[in-house]
């Protein structure tokens, strides 16, 4: 529960870091949509109803989400000239007066966003998720998931992301790409070894943990 956040994450730093696949200061640090910010699309965050709206009557059609949501929740589309101040407010209330993010729509997501999963700095393997409406491809809101492999275009985009997630200590995370785009990097509730499992028969957890231990002999 986010009113409980804080707290927790500070109790969790009181113990040793090699105890954690994933540790404390990632989870307060980039359980978020910030840190690869030139790798996204166009993004813009704010507690401000007047200028977020400036962005969105700006022209295009524009994602609104949290700032570090999960499993889809409160992912919403707004397209060109449908937006108003009181929308934009109530979904701001919905967030309990936070910060929200707006960041311009892909339409390639339509075709499917490639998720790979990373353990200690390494690619494991990649699955595409194609979305269930225009602009959601989580499995948790009805996405579907197919098999897929990675350019050497994606690749360069990918791996000095997992490299900088496993040196600030992110032993297991998901990066999710449209190409040329990242769209986000999940550190919180990566998921997908069964994913993979159920499309390609190939239990990756073993190799997961291989990795993770490796990193720290």
């Amino acid at each position: 529960r986010q009113v409980t956040f804080f707290d927790r994450m500070q109790l969790l730093k009181t113990l040793p870091a090699e105890r954690f696949i994933t540790t404390p200061d990632v989870m307060m640090y980039l359980h978020g949509k910030h840190r690869w910010l030139s790798a996204l699309p166009e993004t813009h965050t704010s507690t401000r109803v007047d200028y977020l709206y400036s962005v969105l009557t700006s022209g295009g059609d524009w994602i609104v989400k949290p700032t570090a949501g999960s499993f889809g929740r409160d992912v919403h589309k707004i397209c060109a000239g449908d937006v108003t101040r009181e929308t934009l407010s109530a979904l701001f209330a919905a967030s309990n007066d936070g910060y929200l993010i707006a960041q311009r729509f892909v339409p390639e997501i339509c075709q499917g966003e490639k998720r790979s999963l990373v353990a200690a700095g390494h690619v494991l393997g990649s699955y595409l998720r194609i979305p269930s409406d225009t602009h959601t491809s989580n499995i948790a809101t009805g996405g579907q998931i197919a098999r897929t492999g990675l350019s050497q275009a994606e690749r360069r985009l990918i791996e000095p992301i997992a490299t900088e997630l496993a040196i600030l200590g992110a032993g297991f995370a998901a990066i999710d790409t449209v190409y040329p785009y990242l769209m986000e990097v999940n550190v919180a509730n990566p998921g997908g070894l069964e994913s993979i499992e159920s499309l390609t028969g190939t239990d990756l957890s073993d190799e997961a943990v291989r990795l993770i231990l490796n990193s720290r002999a």
